[in-house]
């Protein structure tokens, strides 16, 4: 069951209301606010949504990948995603315009990092399908991907160590997503109005991220607004930091148990290792695998977690 359920453009309206109270936006403007009690609730059910949808996807990928080779597939073959999964910038992007005449709302759901099939496991098998084919496929809702010919690319950071790090940024997908949907319109004949981007994410941008996001407002006359959660242990992160855990964990004892079923020993050769993301207990083993599509609850528990008593 998806979290994006029909009541999203009332959901969304919601969402920002409380933001846009006393702004008049101007067009090809960039706006950025740290979220507040009043928005946590739904900003932290905006980005479960857009993991979800990164999250479903994965599921779907893995499975096709590892099926071929089941009784080989060891904790060490879903390591290259562990980085991603708990650690991955999350946003969601909402893009309405008025195109020839009719108001029309599309979704952008982004996740930092590289494709399913850019770092494959030895044990795994990438499916012919190719990752694309793994992401439901909507109208309205749609993933943001990075745009080899998109105009706004990744800006330099003076001083950055690695000056690489920011090219797989969920925003730069966003950002060059939007921009290909504009260019596509207006190539088709559409006439395009009254742009409006709201947007939240699980972090503050960095600097290459926001430039890229204000050339977009530059480029394209869109008003942009932007939420984002705190750096610090806040009761958002908190939320979205235990049910990225879990995910981890139902992913790795799915994979468990399809082993088993193989007829495969239950015990790993390759036991969780500690050092990169600190969370030893996401890769430990339980009597019960979490369901998976459990998830979909997330919209309801994240906002009751975030609401407080």
């Amino acid at each position: 069951m998806s979290m994006i359920g029909p009541c999203k453009k009332a959901f969304v309206a919601l969402l920002f209301a409380f933001f846009l109270i006393g702004r008049q936006g101007i067009a090809g403007s960039l706006h950025k606010e740290e979220v507040s009690s009043t928005t946590s609730p739904m900003v932290v059910s905006a980005l479960a949504s857009s993991f979800d949808y990164y999250a479903t996807a994965l599921d779907r990928w893995l499975y096709e990948a590892s099926n071929p080779v089941i009784s080989s597939v060891v904790r060490g073959d879903v390591r290259p995603y562990e980085h991603v999964v708990l650690r991955g910038t999350i946003a969601q992007f909402e893009f309405t315009a008025t195109r020839n005449g009719v108001i029309d709302t599309r979704v952008y759901n982004a996740m930092s990092g590289w494709d399913f099939d850019s770092h494959v496991a030895p044990n795994l098998v990438p499916p012919q399908s190719g990752v694309e084919a793994f992401f439901r496929g909507d109208p309205v809702i749609t993933r943001a991907v990075l745009v080899p010919d998109a105009t706004i690319q990744v800006q330099p950071v003076e001083g950055e160590p690695k000056p690489d790090s920011h090219q797989a940024d969920a925003e730069l997908k966003a950002v060059q997503t939007i921009e290909r949907d504009i260019r596509a319109d207006r190539e088709r004949g559409v006439e395009l109005s009254g742009g409006t981007i709201r947007a939240v994410v699980s972090q503050p941008m960095c600097t290459s991220c926001e430039a890229a996001v204000q050339a977009l407002a530059d480029r394209y006359d869109v008003d942009i607004f932007v939420i984002y959660l705190h750096h610090t242990n806040t009761a958002e992160i908190d939320v979205l930091r235990q049910a990225r855990k879990e995910y981890m964990k139902s992913l790795w004892n799915e994979l468990r148990l399809r082993r088993i079923a193989a007829g495969t020993s239950t015990e790993d050769q390759n036991p969780p290792p500690t050092g990169e993301v600190g969370d030893d207990e996401v890769f430990a083993t339980c009597p019960v695998p979490a369901n998976l599509r459990q998830r979909a609850m997330w919209a309801t528990t994240a906002s009751a977690a975030a609401a407080g008593p």
